[in-house]
């Protein structure tokens, strides 16, 4: 008996050791391995692929999934009725030997669903969503890469009729750059490539993407993307390129495009962004949605046609703490340590950071918006509406505001699914939501009034 508890406790100390030096710190022993040259992407995806019984794992997320579901999607004045649609089960599309990632965009177009997943596939879907047509743009972007940390594909969008603007990661002569790229997609399922921009290579050069921003919209020959810092939590050296103005990480940029739908110039106009994966023209206002650290997500209000570069603060402040530490993000003259001065509260005057019009507190894990789905309501609230969607908190809601003289949150409705959330989208009295098992859940509302 005494050999027995005496193995038990050795099990416990091994494992306990393991966690604490290899688990708690991989991201650093993964950069080490990179240095040294050591890390091949490639190969650990290969070995992953291999080890992992991918219909065993599909069966025991679908478990999971089901277990989790609520019984129904209903806001406080509607009712629904919902569709779920599995991407890996689609006719024609399911390979257990390819990882697709997860959904980075998802638009309709000509009566034709679109979506791109992070690992370089573009699937067209007919509206009762079997397969139309795959593209694999994985193999037919030059200099591709991915990694399992969340590179790849990051955002798209449509800009012409058959021309879509994709942010995306490359790898050029062994460096990973951040990049936007023009591509006209042809008949002969084939993409042209049209033009290519260069953002900013990885201050990190050891392929983790996965503080990178998204956020994409376009309007009036303008492209609006957001860019993250890409730092690893807490990661203070990386975090204050938001603030450099000699840097594109940590921004939101404003591209001009001409008729050949090539990019001709780019500016900065919002700097101090942490992550921010969403962007949407609200009536005239560009609402960004921006993840926080441990608390402290934001809906920020983006002035485009200001010439002042507007500061949204990261990582001079947050409303957030830094991770598993009780010190609040606040001023930066510390510069090379993991402790910040603590500040209590927030002074909007310091340095001309802008506020933003709502925050979360604890983080919800904001991904995505859309526009309001309720467009011909007689309820007034919700006439004035947009919706944003959460990972961690398994929810998207229903953010209700006025834009008299200033605009302004006045409620904001949960709707709890049950499974993290990656994109949303939304037409006329539906909404679709994009979640990161691969299901695509679709609700029609039913607006009797």
């Amino acid at each position: 008996m005494k050999k027995f508890f005496l193995i038990f406790a050795l099990l416990i100390i091994s494992h306990s050791i393991f966690f604490i030096l290899v688990d708690r710190n991989r991201q650093s022993i993964k950069s080490v391995l990179v240095k040294t040259g050591l890390w091949n992407s490639n190969i650990y995806t290969f070995i992953q692929q291999k080890l992992t019984n991918k219909e065993l794992k599909i069966e025991e997320k679908q478990n999971k999934f089901l277990k989790n579901l609520p019984e129904n999607f209903s806001t406080n004045h509607f009712n629904e009725k919902h569709e779920i649609f599995d991407l890996e089960n689609i006719n024609g599309l399911y390979d257990k030997n390819i990882n697709y990632g997860y959904i980075t965009f998802f638009e309709k177009k000509n009566n034709f669903f679109y979506i791109i997943t992070n690992n370089g596939y573009f699937l067209k879907l007919n509206n009762d969503f079997s397969l139309s047509n795959i593209i694999f743009l994985k193999d037919e972007i030059k200099y591709f890469y991915t990694d399992y940390a969340y590179g790849g594909i990051r955002g798209a969008k449509w800009i012409d009729q058959d021309v879509i603007a994709i942010y995306l990661t490359v790898k050029e002569a062994g460096i990973i750059n951040l990049s936007l790229i023009s591509v006209k997609i042809e008949s002969n399922n084939k993409i042209k490539l049209i033009d290519k921009l260069k953002i900013s290579e990885l201050p990190n050069q050891d392929g983790t993407t996965s503080n990178l921003g998204g956020g994409i919209e376009f309007r009036n020959d303008f492209i609006y993307l957001t860019t993250g810092t890409s730092g690893k939590p807490n990661e203070y050296e990386i975090s204050e390129l938001a603030q450099d103005e000699n840097s594109n990480l940590g921004k939101i940029l404003k591209i001009s495009v001409n008729e050949e739908n090539k990019f001709v110039n780019m500016m900065q106009i919002a700097k101090g962004s942490r992550n921010s994966q969403g962007l949407q023209f609200v009536e005239d206002n560009l609402i960004a949605v921006e993840h926080g650290p441990q608390g402290g997500d934001e809906i920020n209000v983006i002035e485009t046609n200001n010439n002042k570069l507007i500061n949204l603060g990261w990582p001079n402040f947050s409303y957030g703490l830094p991770y598993h530490d009780d010190v609040s993000y606040s001023k930066s003259d510390l510069k090379n340590t993991s402790k910040k001065e603590l500040e209590k509260y927030y002074n909007d005057s310091i340095n001309n950071y802008q506020s933003p019009v709502f925050y979360f507190t604890p983080s919800i894990a904001i991904s995505h918006i859309t526009t309001c789905p309720f467009l011909k309501t007689e309820f007034g609230q919700y006439k004035n509406c947009f919706i944003i969607s959460s990972l961690k908190d398994k929810s998207f809601y229903i953010i209700k505001y006025s834009n008299n003289i200033k605009f302004k949150v006045e409620s904001v409705e949960r709707i709890y699914v049950g499974s993290r959330i990656r994109k949303i989208y939304s037409e006329l009295n539906t909404i679709f939501l994009c979640l990161d098992n691969l299901k695509i859940i679709k609700i029609k509302y039913d607006v009797f009034k």
